[in-house]
């Protein structure tokens, strides 16, 4: 699962990142192993939560940013997680307001 998911974080760091910005991708985690399907599953699931931090962590005018992908292994248990140090969610508040007010 380690050499699969730093290959991961690296394709998207090189196809989700312009050349004018500086947001890191950065894998934390060794070993594990996992089937096929599984491995394709925490595949997808990381893509869709780095492309989500890409997406809303980071202004368009963002220079500098990371994103963390940790994978750990303790015996047959195992934690996925991905963090950004993106600007986040306002206070008491969503980032899309048209969708806040639109009718239901």
């Amino acid at each position: 699962m380690g050499p699969y998911l730093e290959t991961l974080c690296a394709a998207l760091a090189q196809s989700m990142i312009s050349d004018n910005r500086r947001i890191l991708i950065k894998f934390d985690g060794k070993g594990g192993a996992s089937i096929r399907r599984n491995a394709e599953s925490i595949g997808l699931i990381v893509t869709e939560l780095v492309i989500n931090s890409l997406k809303h962590a980071f202004k368009d005018v963002t220079k500098n940013g990371a994103i963390r992908v940790s994978y750990v292994v303790s015996g047959n248990d195992w934690q996925l997680g991905v963090f950004d140090d993106g600007c986040g969610k306002p206070d008491g508040g969503s980032l899309n307001r048209k969708a806040d007010s639109a009718p239901a």
